[in-house]
């Protein structure tokens, strides 16, 4: 279901920003999940 504040298109973006920052560890909290895109992208 796609709605008005999907993160969906900012996908690769996010991934850019965390991989920039050198964010590491093995498990990820999406606050505002809503369709989980973004939990399940990441979770590849």
């Amino acid at each position: 279901m796609r709605y008005i504040g999907n993160k969906e298109n900012l996908l690769d973006k996010i991934h850019q920003v965390i991989q920039s920052k050198k964010i590491q560890g093995n498990s990820f909290f999406d606050f505002f999940a809503g369709t989980t895109s973004v939990s399940r992208y990441l979770k590849n």
